[in-house]
């Protein structure tokens, strides 16, 4: 048999080792789980809930429409801190804006961008691996009391109005007017003082009582 010369070895051998390798496989991305939050007067999230799985990679996009222009932020935290990362961030003083109201805790996990009215921001994370109830919160001064929601990862959410992560108002449907009522809604008013009072009234009226404050 004749046989070949040695550059036609080289050539042909790593064409064969090729032809006997199994085709590389390619391995498709996984797309991140996305949600949509948007921000509303009353201090609020909507929506006050999310569902997702343990180490999930979560993609928010998140809107500010609130109509009282009022500034927030969207601060993902671990369990059971919420408070602790809300009282942090009233201790930021001169850096608080520089900062977006976001402490630098190990307790974050994710964060906004401080968002002026009509603007928008995606946040992307991923979830830990741990199930748990993940809040979300502002931390702007004066919006954690109210303002906060929560992923529930691996977690099954109880019914909305017997659930003890979210405001007590997140249960009824939107603003005054158009929930059970009595009830109480905490939100900035135009030209009245942080302690103003607002009483809905039948329709479209209402009336405002501004408090006075004397030393």
């Amino acid at each position: 048999m004749r046989r070949l010369p040695a550059f036609f070895l080289l050539v042909l051998l790593p064409m064969a080792a090729s032809a006997q390798s199994p085709a590389a496989e390619t391995i498709p991305a996984v797309k991140p789980r996305e949600f949509s939050v948007t921000m509303r007067e009353g201090l609020r999230f909507d929506p006050p809930r999310l569902e997702a799985r343990p180490g999930q990679e979560i993609l928010i996009r998140l809107e500010n429409a609130d109509s009282t222009h009022q500034q927030h932020n969207f601060v993902v935290v671990s369990p059971e801190s919420r408070d602790k990362v809300a009282q942090a961030a009233l201790t930021l003083a001169d850096k608080a804006l520089e900062l977006a109201f976001v402490p630098a805790l190990p307790e974050v996990l994710a964060s906004s961008p401080l968002l002026d009215a009509e603007k928008s921001a995606v946040v992307r994370f991923r979830l830990p691996e741990a199930p748990g109830i993940y809040p979300y919160v502002c931390t702007f001064p004066g919006h954690a009391v109210v303002m906060y929601g929560a992923i529930y990862s691996g977690i099954t959410m109880p019914p909305l109005n017997k659930d003890p992560h979210i405001p007590a108002y997140a249960s009824q449907s939107g603003l005054a007017g158009a929930g059970r009522r009595p009830f109480l809604q905490r939100m900035f008013l135009p030209e009245a003082g942080p302690a103003a009072i607002a009483v809905a009234l039948p329709g479209t009226a209402g009336a405002c009582a501004n408090a006075i404050h004397r030393s």
